[in-house]
């Protein structure tokens, strides 16, 4: 219901007659966005009032209130917003915006349910489902995730076609959370212009690969300087299993840089990326302040 087809609520700070948990229902169920985010606010909302709120991030004048609210109630009711996410018949709002609640609880019922979700129909939901992951890894590294059905749901990704694989689109971009962003294989310089199936990719193999090296060989893909791919491109050889490497290659179009030499050994590769890493950074931000001087100079 609309707020002018409710019936005026009384504030969430005030002194209620009513069940403390009945009023949050009530408010979250009102449809003013008001009342709905004085209950958000609140510190200690009761965890049974959980699943009024998973609604509300479908919701895109309350979403980032509401996820903020579900986190702290999040470890109690995972398996509920575990079922939200699978659940075909749930807006696709909530599918792909819930991952970023149940990516906070550090449990094997919270990586079962983002494993599953990596098998969704929708792009966006497995791209989140990914993230997710990317961020429980990185924080929490001892929680367990398979190392073959990672290397299952990458070789789904890699089976499209390239008109589908080039035009995939996030409905929610910028919505990424801000804290800890290079946490994710695509970090800051990259954010906005990586190709989000690619990025994908990547942010799954971050699970089984070692994150460090991979976030500078993605970002020296995306570099101008052939010697700076080149050497990207050879420490993914080093590293990607043979049926990934096979599969990812023709999405790179960078056969033309493959280095015609014998194998280096790997750790001399690695130390060669690493050590390539400013100059890296330096390009990419140089060409994004050419990007965004040409952006400007356009009437």
């Amino acid at each position: 219901p609309s707020a002018s087809g409710s019936e005026s609520l009384p504030s969430a700070t005030a002194s209620l007659p009513e069940d403390r948990l009945a009023f949050q229902v009530r408010a979250l169920r009102s449809g003013d966005p008001k009342s709905v985010r004085e209950v958000l606010k609140q510190p200690h909302l009761d965890p049974a009032a959980a699943g009024h709120l998973v609604p509300l991030l479908a919701w895109d004048e309350v979403c980032e209130q509401a996820i903020r609210a579900l986190r702290p109630l999040a470890p109690r009711v995972v398996g509920m917003l575990v079922d939200s996410l699978l659940d075909p018949d749930q807006e696709f709002a909530v599918r792909r915006r819930v991952p970023r609640v149940i990516a906070t609880v550090a449990s094997p019922r919270a990586v079962s349910g983002l494993m599953l979700g990596l098998e969704d129909k929708r792009f966006e939901v497995r791209y989140q489902c990914g993230r997710g992951l990317a961020l429980l890894h990185r924080r929490h590294p001892d929680l367990p995730i398979a190392r073959s059905e990672v290397l299952a749901a990458i070789l789904r990704e890699l089976r499209v076609d390239r008109p589908i694989w080039e035009s995939r689109r996030l409905l929610d971009q910028g919505m990424e959370d801000p804290e800890d962003p290079d946490a994710l294989v695509v970090g800051r310089l990259l954010r906005d212009r990586a190709n989000k199936s690619l990025e994908h990719v990547f942010t799954l193999l971050a699970l089984i690969l070692e994150t460090e090296p991979l976030r500078v060989a993605f970002q020296g893909l995306h570099t101008e300087d052939p010697i700076l791919r080149g050497t990207a491109l050879e420490y993914l050889e080093s590293v990607l299993p043979v049926e990934v490497r096979e599969k990812l290659w023709p999405f790179l179009e960078l056969d033309r840089h493959r280095p015609s030499a014998a194998p280096r050994p790997h750790r001399e590769v690695l130390d060669q990326l690493m050590r390539s890493h400013e100059s890296i950074a330096i390009q990419l931000r140089r060409r994004e302040t050419t990007d965004s001087d040409s952006s400007s100079d356009r009437p």
